[in-house]
């Protein structure tokens, strides 16, 4: 969250949404154009703590600042809302206790990364090191160089992005999705898709090569955060990833009232 960067965000992302909400409008076609501010992202938590304010204090302030942003750049958005809200919490807890319920998650223990010096387990953001791929410095995620998706302990040479220490790892019990349940769906579908860039069909097609991550975390640690919900589940939060994703279909029918042509 960093305001420098909203009119840039918004020029290389955000303006081809509204180019075409604002071309099936003058079709005649029926148009809801949702988004919100991330108030649960490892982002917010990090800038927090180098200001050394509280994380809620950091996702106001951009909020609002995103939203005047927009405001004035035109943007025709139907809903800009933000996930901390009441509306936003009820809706992504009901589908992750419906995923829960049909079996798509589950539980799986693994060693995650944990900071003694900060006694708390790290998100993925905050752990870098060395890609074992490329061998550029890595955040926990995502090598931003070649494009590899990672886990925090497949970095060598790691650190903690709060203290600067070498981290360790303990074990802690997490709910999964299933991924890779979906594998052939997911190949069909990219296989009929038409008029995406080629760097989105290339690494769509590598992915599905290497195969569909069958154990995609959908529940963290975090002191700032979504509570999931469902029997047994003690001190977690949503990823705030799936959080995001979870919630755009409940968002367009706050938004304009248009919940039964989402569903359909």
């Amino acid at each position: 969250m960093q305001t420098a960067r909203c009119i840039w965000d918004a020029l290389a992302s955000l303006l081809p949404g509204d180019f075409l909400a604002r071309y099936f409008r003058l079709k005649g076609d029926q148009v809801l154009y949702v988004s919100g501010s991330d108030c649960h992202g490892t982002p917010v938590a990090v800038q927090a703590n180098q200001e050394g304010v509280s994380p809620g204090a950091i996702a106001d302030r951009y909020h609002q600042e995103f939203a005047d942003c927009f405001k004035k750049l035109g943007f025709s958005y139907d809903l800009y809302t933000r996930t901390d809200r009441e509306f936003h919490h009820h809706e992504v807890q009901d589908l992750f206790s419906k995923l829960l319920n049909n079996g798509y998650l589950y539980k799986k223990t693994i060693n995650q990364i944990y900071c003694e010096t900060d006694k708390q387990f790290l998100p993925d953001r905050y752990v870098e090191g060395n890609c074992p791929v490329c061998g550029n410095r890595a955040r926990g995620d995502l090598c931003d160089y070649c494009s590899t998706l990672l886990d925090p302990a497949d970095l060598t040479d790691r650190t903690c992005k709060i203290c600067g220490n070498p981290p360790t790892s303990r074990p802690t019990e997490h709910f999964y999705f299933s991924l890779s349940r979906f594998q052939d769906e997911l190949a069909e579908y990219s296989d009929k898709a038409r008029g995406w860039r080629e760097n989105a069909v290339q690494l769509t097609k590598r992915y599905l090569k290497e195969g569909s991550h069958p154990h995609l975390a959908r529940t963290a640690y975090g002191s700032r955060g979504l509570p999931s919900s469902g029997p047994d589940i003690v001190m977690r939060i949503c990823d705030p990833g799936g959080e995001k994703v979870f919630n755009q279909p409940q968002l367009g029918g706050m938004g304009s009232g248009y919940a039964e042509t989402l569903s359909s």
